[in-house]
């Protein structure tokens, strides 16, 4: 299942430089799933596992998220951005996929109740 990754301003505060299981992406990617734990590479590269500590989802190095990380990791300032990965849904938060719907690009956005 494609989940929307939110890197929030919360979770650039909170992350911590050099810490692969506790930096923004991290932390953003942790608030998506039941349980299990989450390692970024200093390439921007996210590991997802399960609480046996096995792979259940990983994404490739990005350009951006390879940014992201040098920024904040040298004590830059960084923005919050977000971005799409898959995730089994079998890992996933409940809450996580009904708070989100598909715009008409494609691209996901929270849901706005009235």
């Amino acid at each position: 299942m494609r989940v929307c990754i939110n890197v929030t301003e919360k979770d650039i505060c909170k992350g911590c430089k050099g810490d692969e299981e506790n930096c923004p992406i991290a932390r953003a990617v942790l608030k998506n799933l039941k349980d299990g734990s989450v390692s970024v590479g200093s390439e921007g590269d996210i590991a997802v596992f399960d609480v046996e500590g096995d792979v259940v989802a990983n994404a490739n190095a990005s350009t951006r998220r390879e940014r992201f990380v040098t920024k904040f990791d040298m004590g830059e300032k960084v923005k919050p951005f977000r971005f799409l990965m898959n995730i089994p849904s079998r890992v996933v938060r409940k809450q996580t996929y009904k708070n989100q719907r598909r715009t008409k690009t494609g691209q996901f956005s929270k849901k706005v109740s009235n």
